[in-house]
């Protein structure tokens, strides 16, 4: 399949068989899998726990023999369902505090755009194009955890990275 051409209807996991695509998912990535030509995911990685985001990026170049995209969402997910909350809200909280709020089935990491592209570079990555969406307001009060980091960097909410 080349760009611009139509793209055919695709109705079930045998049409993707055919245009050679391989749908692992879920799937934790291990130096044995098979060499893939792309690889990719869609608000994954902030569910990751931080600890094992460095093991996991390397598995994936180790893989990974063309490019890897991933997007990646940086807002606090309960903002989804309640409208009193700010997208950055998790933001206010320090670790331990946030540990009261984070479920087992939707962690967040908390992770910066930031962090991610120096997580891809140390595994082996060439980041070869990035782009973020941002908020428009940090909350009134940002925890010690992300004192450090940069306005822009904190304000985004939204982040594709696509490496090689």
């Amino acid at each position: 399949m080349r760009l611009g051409a139509d793209v055919p209807e695709l109705t079930s996991w045998d049409d993707l068989d055919r245009y050679g695509v391989c749908y692992r998912a879920p799937h934790l990535v291990s130096a044995g899998d098979e060499p893939v030509d792309l690889s990719c995911s869609n608000e994954v990685l902030e569910h990751v726990p931080a600890a094992e985001v460095p093991a996991l990026l390397a598995a994936l170049r180790g893989v990974t023999r063309g490019i890897t995209v991933h997007t990646i969402d940086y807002s606090d997910h309960y903002a989804r369902s309640d409208a009193a909350l700010s997208r950055l809200n998790f933001l206010r909280y320090s670790d331990a505090q946030w540990r009261w709020f984070d479920g087992r089935r939707q962690h967040l990491n908390r992770l910066r755009h930031s962090d991610y592209l120096g997580l891809f570079r140390e595994a082996g990555f060439a980041v070869v194009d990035e782009q973020t969406w941002r908020a428009d307001a940090l909350p009134e009060r940002i925890a010690a955890r992300f004192a450090g980091y940069d306005r822009d960097d904190l304000l985004t909410v939204r982040g594709r990275i696509v490496a090689r």
